[in-house]
């Protein structure tokens, strides 16, 4: 990453039924994108109803960081790769990231 270009999160909350998981490789793939995140989560969408603690339905959170110039390109790829025009329960958004810092894994001899 460099920290001279401007990045945006972008954040697409589906059914945990694998899309996440999928979204993720092909964005790896075919835009070398290697910084996100899955996170699962439960919710109901309706706080109010009194059935909602046993309608509760697990939820992929799947957040990637983007450079700015692709924010709109990778966030359209995603909306039709996860049907969002179609899809009941599922939310997405981007934001601008304010900070950033890179994260990696040392390299470790093996023993």
């Amino acid at each position: 990453m460099n920290p001279h270009i401007a990045y945006k999160t972008i954040t697409i909350i589906l059914d945990k039924d694998g899309t996440a998981t999928e979204i993720a490789k092909k964005l790896k793939k075919d835009h070398s994108l290697l910084t996100g995140n899955i996170q699962n989560a439960r919710g109901t969408g309706d706080p109010s109803s009194k059935r909602s603690f046993l309608n509760q339905l697990e939820k992929d959170l799947f957040t990637v960081v983007v450079p700015e110039d692709q924010a709109d390109e990778i966030f359209a790829l995603m909306y039709d790769e996860c049907q969002m025009g179609s899809r009941l329960g599922g939310f997405m958004y981007q934001a601008h990231l304010s900070q950033l810092s890179k994260f990696t894994l040392p390299d470790l001899d093996e023993q």
